[in-house]
């Protein structure tokens, strides 16, 4: 459901952005859509980064992050920002990435990177701060209304190890999750690994053997 989700949205406002590039002083919103949905309020819930001994698993590198995902995973595809391991019939994973480029209209003229798109979206409400200049407060206000689109009604989970921050979305009604994965040290760079059939032992490795190439 979300391999394509995040440049269809992107496309969606950009599209949009034309008419929204001037935001008079004071800041108003009202050339956007109302973010009043029960997503707008949602907030990751907090959890304990997992520490856990890597058992059966195989090390894949992909855009500056190393990973362990389950071993005996064949590859049946892959580009320049997009891998797949298929595991049997019933399980596979994905591994594809967003750059601060494909945000540049989305965020003109603001200080914001993926590490702050992430951090908006799942963790901000329309009740927060509102960012005191025109444009800084566009970029956030249309990132706040994209937790329409990527929490939904589903619960999502954060972990925290400097300096990653993995937003785990469950996806209420599919065996899909997915895993936003951001660092300060490439505050560029949107990491997404989604899986299916995946069970939460399964979900916690992968989190916890997560690092960065050096």
């Amino acid at each position: 459901m979300h391999r394509f989700l995040f440049s269809t949205f992107l496309f969606m406002f950009l599209s949009m952005s034309v008419s929204f590039q001037a935001v008079a002083v004071p800041i108003d919103f009202q050339g956007f859509p109302p973010c009043n949905m029960q997503a707008c309020n949602s907030v990751a819930a907090v959890e304990k980064w997992p520490e856990l001994k890597p058992t059966g698993v195989q090390q894949v590198t992909f855009y500056g992050y190393d990973l362990l995902i389950p071993a005996k995973g064949v590859e049946t595809r892959s580009n320049y920002s997009f891998r797949q391991f298929d595991f049997d019939s019933k399980r596979w994973l994905s591994l594809s990435v967003f750059v601060l480029a494909d945000m540049d209209e989305l965020f003109k003229a603001s200080r914001y990177t993926m590490v702050d798109w992430a951090s908006i979206v799942f963790t901000q409400t329309p009740e927060s701060k509102v960012p005191d200049t025109p444009d800084e407060a566009y970029a956030w206000y249309s990132s706040l209304i994209s937790k329409t689109v990527f929490v939904g009604g589903n619960m999502v989970t954060q972990y925290h190890k400097a300096p990653l921050t993995v937003y785990v979305i469950n996806e209420t009604h599919s065996e899909n999750d997915v895993l936003m994965v951001v660092s300060t040290d490439s505050p560029e760079v949107l990491l997404k690994v989604e899986v299916f059939g995946f069970e939460k032992p399964e979900i916690m490795q992968l989190i916890s053997g997560l690092s960065q190439s050096h």
